[in-house]
């Protein structure tokens, strides 16, 4: 993206070269002072060929320069707004307060945006934002009481009255006398097939509850 990428990441260099350049003069590495120099003037070039193209995207689509490239960076990377700016060096190439300082935007454009700006620029000086206060509660919604339909009991109805019931086979199973219980224990032995009846007597020795028979 020409707004993310020339116009703001490689901007950083036109802010900082100078500085640092007179920081290694200053210290005698004349060397890496030159060295610094030479990136920071290709920086130059760097953004002056973004802003053009940047600019002459936005007249083809018809649309402001300015206002696209402050959406695009409160929306994307806010935290390159934050200064300190070398302002003079980035005028000089096209890159004008309008597009990257707060201070400068029109009222509506920073009352829109200026929530994530502001909150860079006070990253960038060590401070922190105000929380923003929490959404109001909800209003409480009053609870409406079913009725029960007619013909089902208030305790879930004919579905709970039947579950309350015990069922007529477990009824005559419980109440069956020992004799019946021992002949349709007989009649589940014989259901099973041989095979199963093996496996059962070789599960018996191995649990040591028999031998086989």
């Amino acid at each position: 993206s020409l707004a993310v990428v020339p116009m703001s990441q490689e901007a950083r260099g036109l802010d900082a070269g100078q500085r640092l350049v007179a920081r290694l003069t200053g210290s005698g590495d004349k060397r890496s002072a030159a060295i610094v120099a030479k990136i920071s003037e290709e920086e130059r070039a760097h953004v002056g060929i973004g802003v053009a193209w940047f600019r002459r995207v936005c007249a083809a689509l018809g649309v402001p320069p300015h206002d696209l490239f402050r959406g695009h960076i409160a929306a994307l990377c806010p935290d390159v707004l934050k200064g300190p700016f070398a302002h003079a060096a980035r005028g000089e190439v096209g890159l004008e307060r309008a597009f990257y300082d707060p201070a400068s935007w029109p009222a509506a454009a920073r009352d829109a945006m200026v929530t994530p700006a502001r909150a860079a620029a006070l990253r960038g000086q060590g401070k922190r934002a105000a929380p923003a206060p929490p959404p109001p509660p909800a209003p409480a919604q009053p609870l409406q009481q079913q009725q029960p339909e007619a013909g089902h009991s208030a305790s879930g109805g004919e579905g709970a009255t039947s579950q309350a019931q015990p069922t007529h086979s477990t009824h005559q199973q419980q109440g069956s006398p020992p004799h019946t219980l021992h002949h349709h224990h007989q009649q589940q032995q014989e259901a099973h097939p041989p095979q199963q009846h093996q496996q059962q007597q070789l599960l018996d020795m191995w649990l040591g509850a028999g031998k086989p028979r």
